[in-house]
């Protein structure tokens, strides 16, 4: 029990209250806090109907504007995609152009390669890449002996002085 008495207002009015204890480290206390009184419902405001055309038009003018913005950047995203699409078909048609130039440059390579190593035809490749005449025979190359320099070697080179 508390040292200190509570005291409490006469009520007055019908009302509800509720008590609502409040706790600090000094001192406890009982304060009471009315609840409002329940409001009565509000009065529906009628639509005025000299203001109906208005809100009518504010709308149709506010879609207006709504759809029209979406419209032109629909337009814009068209415009630009048909534009990539173009320069998408122009790299197409190059990489078409050269996969074409790389196939007839494979399919050669490739007739080589296979002629290359066709013993039959050994005789006629020796003879394009090299100077020999036949697999089994050798060349044979002159040299001539190497000329001695007009200047010697030891004068061509600046002697040291030793400073």
């Amino acid at each position: 029990m508390s040292a200190l008495p509570s005291f409490e207002p006469p009520q007055q009015r019908s009302r509800r209250i509720s008590s609502k204890v409040v706790r600090s480290p000094l001192k406890t206390a009982t304060v009471e806090i009315p609840k409002s009184a329940p409001t009565a419902p509000r009065k529906q405001l009628k639509p005025n109907p000299a203001y109906a055309h208005r809100r009518q038009g504010l709308e149709a003018a506010t879609k207006l504007v709504t759809y029209s913005t979406l419209s032109v950047f629909g337009a814009i995203a068209l415009f630009g995609s048909i534009g990539y699409n173009y320069s998408q078909r122009n790299k197409l048609q190059h990489l078409e152009t050269a996969l074409q130039a790389a196939k007839i440059r494979t399919e050669q390579v490739d007739s080589n390669f296979i002629r290359a190593f066709d013993p039959q035809a050994q005789v006629s490749v020796m003879q394009e890449n090299s100077y020999k005449v036949a697999p089994d025979r050798l060349q044979i190359y002159l040299v001539a002996p190497t000329a001695k320099p007009a200047v010697p070697i030891a004068q061509s080179k600046p002697a040291r002085s030793a400073d």
